[in-house]
């Protein structure tokens, strides 16, 4: 039973992502399971072939002697097929979330941050996860989230998060084309010591062989959660056009140019800082960006106008969209953070002004997500250790004398051994 619950990966969301790495892992010989949140079916519908099914209880005993004699194939219900660089057909079931959990050992959430990733947390929490690996893609604080809906004696064996989406996709119907697979891309957990170990060897083969996974400290992710440092500021510069009614505009293509130096100015002064404050050594919103494709762009413009990735996504067009809503909840932990740390949040002070006086009502209660945390007279080894996870991580210490993983940039050599370590790297604090 512990083999079918181990070679069976839970995707929550169906939509392109959880699609691409569905056919990934199937092609691998894991089962693949899919559940929705009530409301965002994705592609739910389409995998099930729900119009076709209808059609056949309804006209049963017309489309029987059909099915019997070969004129009606259904072998493509319940099947995902993938074109582009991750190509394939693989079987899935489609259940509800009480079944999910109860027959799989690891859950990948694809759902974005705000709300939908609160959904998932509020969908698990009745459940035991204490043999769970749960994934977060991107992580978008999976961890701190988790900490303030689950319960602690059934929180999750481990917490994984992600800083970034790994593909580049698209999806028509029950086909998800990916165009790109990223070639680096940073990814942390809560666990340390042999824990730590475990996870690894489980989580990477959920990865296509070319992404090299960098192991890093959560707090180091956190801060290379690069996308509301650049969507917040890129679709106030396309606010005009969003007002004016604009269509067929490109996110990257033609707002993030405008928002460039905006972009880099809030990097400059605040993210960069707040890592020097809290000892995390990162690069630059755009060199960060660029290491996940090994792109060598020197500039947003570069960006928006040359990155076969970027250029073509579709620019918004309503304020009312996830771009703004969510990213101020993310920009406000930002806020908070680095305000803690000593560092000077003006520009995001401004940023998510700019953004209210736009919807025309307050988007978030300034600190409200931090205080929750219990963060705001914390001091900075607890604010490290409750980003981290450290307080929560398995019972699986290093060897007498190891340094503590949480606030060093060296991982134990102790945990380099096996072929499946050979293309990681961990990074901590």
């Amino acid at each position: 039973m512990d083999e079918f619950y181990n070679t069976r990966v839970t995707f929550y969301t169906a939509g392109n992502l959880s699609l691409s790495q569905a056919v990934h892992i199937g092609k691998q010989g894991y089962g693949v399971t899919i559940c929705v949140p009530e409301g965002h079916p994705g592609a739910w519908d389409d995998i099930n072939r729900t119009d076709l099914r209808a059609t056949l209880q309804k006209y049963r005993g017309v489309f029987a002697q059909a099915f019997l004699d070969g004129s009606i194939d259904l072998t493509d219900l319940n099947t995902i097929e993938g074109t582009g660089e991750i190509e394939g057909i693989v079987k899935v079931d489609l259940v509800d979330i009480r079944y999910a959990v109860e027959s799989s050992r690891i859950i990948i959430n694809t759902s974005p941050a705000g709300p939908a990733q609160a959904a998932f947390l509020n969908a698990v929490k009745p459940y035991d996860l204490s043999k769970h690996i749960v994934i977060g893609e991107p992580g978008n604080m999976l961890l701190l989230n988790a900490r303030l809906i689950l319960n602690r004696e059934k929180f999750p064996k481990h917490i994984v998060e992600t800083a970034s989406s790994p593909f580049a996709t698209r999806r028509d119907g029950a086909t998800v084309h990916t165009s790109g697979v990223k070639t680096y891309m940073e990814i942390a957990t809560t666990s340390t010591g042999t824990a730590l170990k475990e996870v690894m060897e489980k989580v990477t083969p959920l990865f296509p062989p070319q992404l090299k996974l960098e192991w890093i400290s959560l707090g180091k992710l956190t801060l290379n959660l690069i996308n509301p440092w650049i969507h917040l500021a890129a679709i106030l510069a396309g606010r005009p056009d969003i007002d004016a009614g604009a269509t067929g505009k490109r996110f990257y293509f033609d707002w993030v140019p405008l928002a460039g130096e905006r972009i880099e100015r809030l990097d400059r002064m605040v993210r960069l800082p707040l890592a020097t404050a809290c000892g995390i050594k990162v690069t630059t919103v755009i060199e960060t960006a660029n290491e996940g494709y090994n792109f060598s762009f020197k500039n947003w413009t570069d960006v928006g106008r040359n990155s076969p990735v970027h250029r073509n996504i579709a620019a918004p067009t309503t304020k009312e969209h996830r771009y703004v809503l969510e990213e101020v909840q993310l920009m406000d932990f930002f806020r908070s953070w680095a305000t803690a740390m000593g560092v000077d949040a003006t520009p995001i002070d401004e940023l998510i002004a700019e953004a209210e006086e736009w919807l025309g009502r307050s988007l978030v209660t300034k600190g409200a997500f931090w205080s929750k945390l219990g963060l705001h007279e914390a001091s900075r080894e607890k604010i490290l250790v409750t980003i981290n996870g450290a307080d929560i991580a398995p019972l699986a210490p290093f060897e007498k004398g190891t340094r503590n993983l949480w606030m060093t940039d060296e991982m134990p050599s102790s945990l380099l051994n096996g072929g499946f370590m050979k293309h990681t790297v961990l990074d901590g604090i």
